[in-house]
């Protein structure tokens, strides 16, 4: 009694088709053909602004479809084979898509990852891609000159090896004007805004007139708002005035200001939980600390989307000194204002709000050396 019956199971079954596509029409479908890609290889889809992992699928005869929808459009989404059978012994390969709510097929061979992709459906990818392709095409020709300069060194060939050396160096040279140029040429585009926050390089008044051609409907994404941010607030350099910041307190989960921070150095430190040269320089901070902590505040800043993340990453190197987190990723306020494009990005603020002094990366006995340079007591 309680069985549909076909008919009625036809119909049901279509009803709900019917709302499947429905939902579907209202978020983004990617159907990808990866060349070269074994069977069964399982493939992940990544919103790179929040690092979650959106979906997953396995592929056959390098097919895979993926499925979901963004909240923010269009998103940066990664697709990457799984890292645990990555190495495990398993293919590892990833391509970014700029898409939004689209349907969007895109088609690649394994061997030209992860730029020389070509795809269909989604306007802001189609401007990616002509900007991937050209770096693909210059990318063969910098590797080219790379292995035959290594070939040159192994077989003793001094004379030729300079030359080939100062032909990469050009190829190298050319490369980053193109890219820059690029994305002057095409500010008005949201793959551009996306890239220049891989950079955030250009002087103030450049990047306003560039801005000036964006629409408004950009301005307004989080790529165009984190543009804003560097705009209202200029990139602080060696003698210019720190800016202050608000954020949540790792250690005690309060809303703390750096400008708490009174009478001291503050060595402020930009860092990533999973970036390999914050990770390196726990250790000597912690050695640094002990030395310099009644002058010197240290603060370890974290803009990472998941802060449950960030706090157990703090617990988990027992950092003692102050560990801060705020929301908004990558393109938040913090790392907009203090023009943050890689990790660990540090900052050293007198106790006058004078920034003395600020680097990239970390390498052994660097720490020591540009607090001792500052004669800190």
């Amino acid at each position: 009694m309680n069985k549909l019956t076909p008919y009625w199971m036809i119909i049901h079954l279509a009803a709900v088709l019917w709302v499947g596509c429905s939902q579907k029409n209202d978020g983004f479908t990617i159907h990808a053909d990866i060349h070269g890609l074994p069977d069964s290889t399982q493939v992940m889809l990544q919103n790179l602004t929040t690092g979650l992992y959106i979906d997953s699928a396995m592929s056959y005869g390098g097919k895979f479809i993926f499925a979901g929808q963004v909240e923010n459009e269009p998103e940066e989404l990664r697709i990457i084979s799984d890292l645990q059978a990555a190495l495990a012994g398993g293919v590892f390969f990833y391509t970014d898509l700029l898409i939004g709510n689209e349907s969007v097929r895109t088609e690649a061979a394994l061997e030209g990852l992860p730029y020389n992709t070509t795809s269909s459906g989604s306007p802001s990818q189609a401007v990616a891609e002509a900007f991937n392709h050209e770096r693909y095409r210059r990318q063969l020709v910098l590797d080219s000159l790379r292995n035959r300069m290594s070939l040159l060194n192994e077989e003793g060939d001094e004379a030729e090896a300079v030359q080939v050396e100062e032909k990469l160096k050009q190829a190298s040279a050319a490369m980053d004007d193109w890219k820059t140029t690029y994305l002057e040429e095409h500010f008005d585009s949201y793959f551009a805004l996306l890239q220049y926050t891989y950079r955030r390089d250009f002087e103030t008044e450049k990047l306003r007139q560039l801005f000036k051609s964006v629409p408004e409907v950009m301005r307004l994404s989080q790529y165009g708002r984190s543009i804003q941010l560097q705009l209202d607030n200029p990139v602080p350099d060696t003698g210019d005035d720190y800016h202050d910041l608000e954020a949540i307190d790792l250690h005690s989960g309060k809303t703390i200001r750096l400008s708490d921070v009174q009478n001291k150095y503050i060595l402020l430190q930009f860092a990533g939980t999973g970036c390999y040269g914050s990770n390196l320089s726990v250790e000597a901070m912690k050695e640094q600390y002990e030395h310099y902590r009644g002058s010197v505040e240290f603060v370890s800043f974290f803009f990472e989307p998941n802060q449950t993340g960030c706090e157990s990453y703090v617990v988990e190197h027992q950092i003692p000194w102050l560990s801060l987190w705020t929301e908004g990723g990558k393109y938040g306020l913090a790392p907009s204002i203090y023009g943050i494009n890689g990790t660990p990005t540090f900052y050293l603020i007198d106790p006058d709000r004078r920034v003395v002094d600020t680097w990239f990366g970390y390498e052994e006995g660097m720490l020591e050396a540009r607090l001792g340079t500052e004669m800190i007591h």
